[in-house]
């Protein structure tokens, strides 16, 4: 057999009907196997320990002695201060 009649024979065969429907046949195949095997797929288990979590610090509650005036308390420019009797 010459060259020329090999490569015609491997074209032929390469390009008839069933050949291509195996080969779709077995890509469908393997896709379908993938996407199984990852949807039922294990979690990865690390080998390192996963770290701790440092605890928030707890917000300092507001001091309740304050001698600043607040907005609602201070008087306003119309009226006269109250003086404490003692």
């Amino acid at each position: 057999m010459y060259p020329g009649g090999i490569y015609a024979l491997i074209k032929d065969v390469l390009s008839s009907w069933e050949v291509i429907v195996v080969t779709l046949a077995m890509l469908l195949f393997i896709k379908i196997v993938f996407a199984v095997s990852s949807t039922y797929r294990r979690p990865r288990v690390s080998k390192k320990p996963p770290k701790a979590k440092k605890p928030k610090p707890e917000a300092a509650p507001p001091p309740e002695d304050s001698d600043e005036i607040h907005e609602e308390e201070r008087p306003s420019d119309d009226e006269e201060p109250e003086v404490k009797e003692e």
